[in-house]
């Protein structure tokens, strides 16, 4: 027997329901309920199908009927992928095999899609290299103004004497700097949007050829919308996570060492101040997260109630 658990229960609520294939039958347990069970011999094939933000397992009786057997959000989708065809050979070894293959899937899938992302921008290594060497520069640009305004509170507003001539340097250097941040950053805007069309163009191509040597069954498989969704919405989403995303996670984690490191050497006790909320940010942050990717459930929720009620 092999066990698959769901993160949603059939009330479509976060939740946890075991998912059990012995050979014969196949039966879902929440806790020590049985919430559904089915004798292998009426079904006729079991497939996974996909929704916003969760995943059906759809089983399809030899009577035509289908029945929803499960519910998952998406991190759960190749577990019951590797059910699914189990079902359909009627092999719980099999099911053994291919869930042990998916965890092994899913535990490599994000290094090995990141790569195969960046290998997609090779023919612009150059371009890249120059977009992170701009943003690198800005990043330790932007922490020299807030340098010298202290500076020039303390050496020329709050001091006794008022030396203009440094005022008067203080003041050239900040406007240099503010200049300085605004010319490298529209370089870099320059770099980065041009690297980030040609790479999505290159992306684009290589789908729409890739889905005009998909065979006819294949085509008839795969909904229209899942299609121009990899066309657009996934290539756009590549597109910024390359050009925009990493090297934003880059600029700004070396902004926040930098400024740690000044806050330190500065005053000490003012910067374990200021990093007091840090805590409560990042649970906020985290809560946040959470609760987001269940919202298009509420959505589904929603749907599925107003369609057992009329």
């Amino acid at each position: 027997m092999v066990s698959v658990e769901a993160d949603l229960t059939h009330d479509l609520t976060p939740g946890v329901e075991i998912v059990e294939f012995d050979g014969e039958a196949l039966a879902v347990k929440r806790g020590a309920e049985s919430v559904f069970s089915i004798k292998l011999n009426e079904v006729d094939r079991a497939y996974v199908e996909e929704g916003i933000g969760m995943g059906k397992l759809i089983l399809i009786l030899k009577d035509g009927r289908s029945v929803e057997a499960a519910y998952f959000t998406k991190r759960k989708i190749a577990a019951f992928r590797s059910l699914a065809r189990a079902v359909n050979l009627r092999r719980p070894e099999a099911a053994e095999r291919e869930l042990a293959s998916a965890l092994g899937r899913a535990n490599t899938r994000a290094s090995s899609t990141l790569f195969w992302l960046f290998s997609q921008m090779a023919p612009y290594k150059y371009r890249l290299a120059a977009g992170l060497a701009l943003s690198l520069i800005i990043t330790a640009l932007n922490l020299v103004p807030p340098y010298l305004l202290k500076i020039l509170i303390d050496g020329v507003l709050l001091s006794q004497t008022h030396d203009r001539r440094l005022f008067v340097e203080l003041t050239a250097a900040l406007a240099a700097s503010y200049a300085a941040v605004s010319a490298l950053s529209m370089a870099q805007n320059y770099v980065l949007n041009t690297l980030g069309q040609r790479v999505v163009n290159d992306l684009r191509g290589k789908l729409y050829a890739k889905i005009l040597r998909l065979s006819p069954s294949a085509i008839d498989r795969i909904t229209t919308g899942r299609i121009l969704s990899r066309l657009t919405t996934d290539a756009g989403n590549a597109q910024w996570l390359m050009v925009w995303g990493l090297p934003t996670l880059l600029v700004n984690s070396l902004t926040l060492a930098g400024i740690g490191v000044i806050l330190f050497s500065m005053n000490p006790s003012l910067a374990v101040y200021v990093l007091l909320p840090t805590p409560i940010i990042i649970y906020i942050l985290v809560h946040y997260r959470r609760v987001s990717r269940l919202l298009p459930l509420l959505g589904v929720r929603l749907d599925h109630e107003i369609v057992r009620h009329n």
